[in-house]
């Protein structure tokens, strides 16, 4: 019987050919590059788009929210008093009294407006900025409009409506 002698293949052989320089090009870099800039500006835009609604959404309810608590507390005569709400760019101030006495007056409660939301437009009836609810009647001499918007992409607005009754509602 005859043995069989196995014959093994070089590397050229058996397509292996390896060369010194071989490696990326800068060519091939900057493709790979670009295509990684293309999907991540793809996902960071809508992302993007989404938080800032996002943003928006719960300012607006915020503000629905400390108006309707000022009501509330008002309608109940909590702490035998009337209260109101002060409004500023960044910051929305629920108050105790008919007058607005500044910000960090003790038992305000603050709500800050976050960034890129800004309450862009506040026309009150008499020019004001504060929303002052009247006892027994939830009635407020302060009507109005208040407009929420983004200040830093395409124009997106919300606008809260204040009845002279106190009910507040949001213009869709």
């Amino acid at each position: 019987m005859r043995k069989l002698k196995a014959k093994s293949l070089s590397d050229d052989e058996a397509g292996y050919k390896l060369k010194a320089d071989q490696g990326f090009t800068i060519l091939e870099f900057l493709v790979v590059i670009s295509i990684i800039v293309l999907v991540a500006t793809i996902i960071i835009i809508p992302f993007k788009q989404f938080r800032d609604n996002q943003v928006l959404d719960n300012t607006v309810n915020d503000v629905l929210a400390v108006l309707a608590d000022a009501r509330g507390k008002t309608l109940s005569s909590e702490g035998d008093s009337q209260y109101g709400v002060n409004f500023v760019s960044d910051l929305a101030t629920l108050f105790k009294g008919d007058t607005f006495l500044g910000a960090g007056t003790l038992g305000n409660e603050e709500i800050e407006i976050n960034y890129p939301a800004t309450l862009s437009t506040i026309s009150l009836t008499g020019g004001g900025s504060s929303i002052v609810f009247e006892r027994l009647t939830g009635t407020t001499a302060n009507s109005g409009t208040i407009v929420i918007s983004l200040s830093n992409s395409e124009p997106q607005t919300r606008t809260i409506i204040i009845s002279s009754a106190g009910v507040v509602s949001l213009e869709l």
